[in-house]
């Protein structure tokens, strides 16, 4: 169903992307204000998509 793929498509990525976000910073080229800056940014949408994910998986196994 579109509901179950636009929410795997929502959850999978914001799960990977907040387990590479461990090595955000493991470089010895960046710097601690860039990976502040990055970590403001892509915390809340990492969190958002995931949120929305998981309400459509939900609203998904409901109505199957």
């Amino acid at each position: 169903s579109l509901l179950l793929a636009i929410g795997n498509l929502l959850v999978l990525p914001s799960f990977s992307a907040y387990l590479a976000m461990n090595f955000t910073g493991s470089s010895t080229y960046t710097s601690f204000s860039g990976v502040i800056k990055e970590m403001k940014i892509a915390v809340p949408l990492i969190a958002i998509s995931l949120i929305v994910g998981i309400v459509l998986l939900l609203i998904n196994s409901i109505y199957v």
